[in-house]
């Protein structure tokens, strides 16, 4: 099915990739430079299986106090095919 709110992306990411997933956010959040900044994460494919992704990300909006607003990224299935 699809998803409907933003917080239904942790259906759909690995389990053991949710904590690496929030760091790299908080890393946005907290550097000095708007990046880019890199990860690997699974997600969970419509027939259940897992595929790997590599995103490279920028910070593409902060707010007056410095936070994030706006992530611009993109990513790339880099799962193995052998």
């Amino acid at each position: 099915d699809s998803l409907g709110s933003p917080g239904d992306i942790n259906l759909i990411m690995h389990p053991d990739d949710l904590g690496r997933i929030a760091d790299h956010h908080a890393a946005l959040d907290a550097a000095g430079h708007d990046g880019p900044f890199s990860i690997e994460y699974r997600m969970r494919q419509r027939d259940g299986s897992w595929r790997w992704y590599a995103s490279q990300d920028i910070v593409y909006e902060r707010d007056s106090e410095g936070r994030v607003t706006t992530i611009l990224g993109a990513a790339a299935d880099i799962t193995s095919s052998t």
